[in-house]
């Protein structure tokens, strides 16, 4: 894109259906995703929804959709969906222009998002979703004018001192292993995908506003407006300036978070170690805190399993 193009604020377009590229917002609860869809609303030909959980829910789950018994089981199962019936789908339209063409199912859930935007007279659509990032790849590969934005936070706030954190060390190392899995998705996924997959971190977006959604309009090929900060500073955040060294309970937390997150938080860019244990708690956290840890993510990686059909 030239700069005469970004000044003009041209988006990028599907040259197969000549419609605005969709643009998704993926990441870990408590990462950032909603306060940047308050910033990207602030676009007027942007629908951006959340939490249909077309692409993590129903992905793959119904077979082959050339199989009319399939695309009718998969019709009714989203449909039913609560989440989906947000979008107000129509059947019979899905029906008609999804057999007209590649029968994929990001070709469908694309057709029940792209309805509901032109319904609202929004030429773009967009979805904010949890873990949308595990499904980048089916979905940037089909919709090559997609832009996927990959929300990540320093995982000592998130995890150990933040709204999302949990006391329990077998919880802190499941949260733990689910940080890393999404931190590594999210590095693997722009190397494959450069022009693609943006990752941005909360800390950026929060404390560097206006640079970081200049950032993030270059990405989508967007004209940058000072509305948009106006659009996520609202109301009570819980982000601190920085991580303190923690004491007792939240020490023995970060020093997990640490020793098994240590190469995710430094490819990210974060400090490495903001901890320092006592002898005492050294003793705590090698006798409990990490065996109880290790087992907490074992269960997780173990309870994986479902979500490997996403990745291809």
């Amino acid at each position: 894109m030239t700069q005469g193009d970004q000044q003009s604020g041209s988006r990028p377009v599907n040259a197969e259906t000549e419609t605005p590229a969709p643009v998704f917002i993926a990441g870990l609860a408590h990462s950032g995703k909603t306060e940047l869809r308050r910033a990207l609303s602030q676009l007027p030909h942007l629908e951006l929804t959340r939490k249909t959980y077309l692409w993590t829910r129903f992905f793959r789950r119904f077979g082959d959709l050339e199989e009319e018994a399939n695309l009718e089981r998969c019709l009714d199962a989203l449909l039913r969906d609560p989440g989906v019936a947000t979008l107000n789908p129509d059947a019979e339209r899905i029906r008609s222009e999804f057999t007209s063409g590649p029968r994929t199912y990001v070709r469908l859930f694309a057709l029940v998002h792209q309805h509901h935007a032109e319904r609202l007279g929004k030429p773009r659509w967009g979805d904010q979703l949890g873990s949308v990032e595990h499904v980048a790849g089916p979905i940037l590969r089909e919709l090559p004018e997609a832009r996927m934005i990959h929300m990540v936070r320093d995982p000592r706030v998130l995890l150990v001192t933040g709204v999302s954190s949990r006391r329990s060390p077998e919880s802190l190392g499941w949260n733990t292993a689910r940080w890393a899995a999404s931190a590594d998705v999210a590095r693997t996924n722009q190397e494959q995908f450069p022009e693609q997959y943006l990752v941005l971190r909360y800390e950026d977006l929060w404390f560097r506003p206006e640079e970081a959604l200049q950032r993030v309009c270059r990405f989508l090929d967007e004209r940058y407006s000072p509305e948009m900060v106006a659009g996520f500073i609202d109301g009570h955040r819980d982000h601190k300036d920085e991580i303190a060294p923690g004491t007792g309970r939240s020490a023995l937390g970060m020093a997990l978070v640490e020793r098994y997150a240590t190469t995710q938080v430094a490819t990210l860019g974060y400090p490495e170690s903001m901890v320092r244990l006592s002898g005492r708690d050294r003793l705590m956290f090698h006798l409990v805190v990490q065996p109880r840890g290790l087992a907490g993510m074992t269960a997780w990686r173990i309870g994986r399993g479902g979500g490997r059909r996403w990745q291809t």
